[in-house]
């Protein structure tokens, strides 16, 4: 609906009303919900809609996120009471730097830097800097997700950063469900989504396709004409000139997971 302005004057005065969506489809079923930007609704009823009476929306937030409002809604006679609650991101401050004690203050300020050993130069300004390797992210599963504890920047992540697997409704996790960006790789390697009534994979015997370290390329030996990385197929760690391998420089696939799980070593410069 919309107004438009003629000699200073809107016509019509007045705009419609918004009214909710999918919220009531009359009688006593209640229709899907939207799920919340950076969550998911997960239903007690399975299915996609439209729900009986009684059944539960419940929010889940992603890793970063917290809840914002009622974190449950009910269906009761076709409406969704109360609304799920929202998303919101969470900031980590960094604590306020403790003061140093003022005859401290005095005493560095007049230590002449030349007065330094650089060995002792060297070992404070390491103890200070972060890694500041980034990781590629990992590739997910079929039926999964995953979501990340910081944003990427120019599609890689910060040392440091946390990366969960969320499988969609009727999957489960099999494997490792977190992993940690850890000197350019994320270790270890995130499991699969398998369906949850029998606990077997969704695509036995195939494993997903593997993220180099920093400074490395990865070569894959397959076990059969497939494309897919079956059971069998093998994946060889290959460091850059000037670097050399550093722990666990061979992978195998085993019943659609990567063995060992830990993941490749890393290329370290020589």
């Amino acid at each position: 609906m919309t107004s438009t302005c003629l000699n200073g004057i809107y016509n019509p005065p007045t705009l419609g009303v918004c009214e909710l969506i999918g919220n009531e489809l009359g009688g006593t079923s209640c229709g899907r919900l939207g799920d919340p930007l950076s969550g998911t609704l997960v239903y007690s009823s399975l299915g996609l809609g439209p729900y009986p009476t009684g059944t539960s929306a419940t929010v889940l937030c992603n890793i970063g996120t917290t809840l914002s409002g009622s974190p449950t809604a009910l269906c009761t006679n076709g409406v969704w009471n109360p609304l799920p609650g929202t998303c919101v991101a969470t900031f980590l401050k960094r604590p306020p730097a403790k003061s140093l004690p003022k005859e401290i203050k005095e005493e560095n300020s007049i230590t002449p830097a030349a007065d330094i050993p650089e060995s002792k130069k060297k070992s404070e300004v390491t103890s200070l800097v972060l890694s500041g390797d980034t990781c590629s992210p990992p590739i997910a599963p079929a039926f999964g997700e995953i979501t990340y504890s910081t944003l990427s920047t120019k599609g890689s992540f910060e040392d440091g950063t946390t990366a969960a697997l969320k499988c969609n409704l009727g999957y489960k996790p099999t494997g490792a469900s977190f992993s940690t960006c850890r000197k350019g790789s994320f270790r270890p390697i995130l499991g699969k989504c398998a369906n949850g009534s029998d606990g077997s994979p969704s695509l036995p015997g195939v494993c997903a396709p593997l993220s180099p370290p920093k400074n490395a390329r990865i070569v894959y030996i397959q076990s059969g004409s497939s494309l897919d990385f079956e059971d069998g197929t093998t994946g060889l760690l290959y460091c850059e000139e000037g670097y050399a391998v550093t722990g666990i420089a061979t992978l195998q696939c085993q019943n659609g997971q990567w063995e060992p799980s830990s993941g490749f070593g890393m290329c370290d410069s020589i």
